[in-house]
């Protein structure tokens, strides 16, 4: 999905907000159960299917209320780590932001949140801002069912929380995604690591490279982009070049392996991540 589409999808979700329908509500409740995925929800609310060939786009709205209740499952099953944190990346996170542009939020908190999704940990953020003037608040969060990945959202004005939340406990704990049959199997050691972006400004001590003599000689300059692994006590335990100058790749990777960040914690608890630093050489 590109991030055109993404915001897109983002801009329905808040107009659904603004002008919820208040037209009478008779829906006993019911599930969802189509291709593998599946869920309940409860009396009082209605289910929109808007899924296409890329994904199944599900959404819950209670009428004459404003909250919304939204699954999106991509059908492409995840075969390899890269394939996940590249969707955390690409999909995650700009619904993320854009769901915080909405409420007036800044930028996104630096933890993660967890939350259980169909008996296993979602990872996501909970947004608290205002839309029109009424605190509002916005929760998305990820994880891969049964190889696929999927999106959850709760978008709610803070005054029907109470009202509304039954809703979202139904489908957490009620989701369910088949895993399609004959596809290799996945390598948990490799989802052990989670993939973060650019972490120079993540760093404590941010240990600069020399400029090599032989790369001055030669007015070799430029970025040099190194990506590291960072273990769960903030120290580089990996380090490769990955593009930049041959002649200052060496001296980049040994000043990235000396550089430490604090830990970062997903649910609370330290993680492995996969990052980049870049560095900036510059003939003088």
């Amino acid at each position: 999905m590109s991030k055109k589409m993404i915001g897109a999808v983002v801009c329905l979700i808040f107009v659904a907000l603004l002008y919820p329908s208040s037209s009478a509500q008779t829906n006993a409740g019911g599930r969802y159960e189509k291709d593998g995925l599946s869920f309940s929800y409860p009396a009082g609310w209605t289910l929109a299917d808007k899924s296409n060939a890329q994904a199944q786009h599900l959404i819950l709205t209670r009428e004459g209320g404003a909250s919304l209740v939204v699954v999106i499952a991509y059908r492409e099953p995840i075969l390899n780590p890269g394939q996940l944190w590249a969707a955390h990346r690409n999909i995650w996170r700009p619904f993320a932001s854009d769901m915080a542009l909405k409420l007036g939020v800044e930028k996104l908190p630096e933890e993660m949140r967890c939350e259980k999704v169909g008996g296993f940990q979602a990872s996501g953020v909970r947004l608290s801002g205002k839309l029109e003037g009424r605190p509002t608040t916005g929760e998305v969060y990820a994880l891969m069912l049964g190889r696929r990945f999927v999106n959850v959202f709760f978008v709610r004005r803070d005054e029907d929380e109470a009202r509304e939340s039954p809703a979202w406990k139904a489908v957490l704990e009620s989701l369910k995604v088949e895993e399609p049959p004959n596809l290799p199997p996945l390598s948990m050691g490799d989802r052990e690591v989670t993939e973060s972006g650019v972490l120079n400004g993540k760093a404590l001590k941010m240990s600069q490279p020399a400029y090599p003599p032989a790369a001055r000689s030669s007015r070799a300059s430029g970025v040099v982009t190194v990506q590291v692994v960072v273990d769960e006590n903030g120290d580089v335990t990996s380090a490769v070049a990955i593009s930049g100058h041959p002649l200052l790749q060496e001296s980049s990777v040994r000043a990235a392996k000396k550089t430490k960040f604090s830990p970062t914690k997903l649910c609370g608890q330290p993680i492995k991540v996969k990052g980049l630093i870049t560095y900036n050489f510059m003939l003088q």
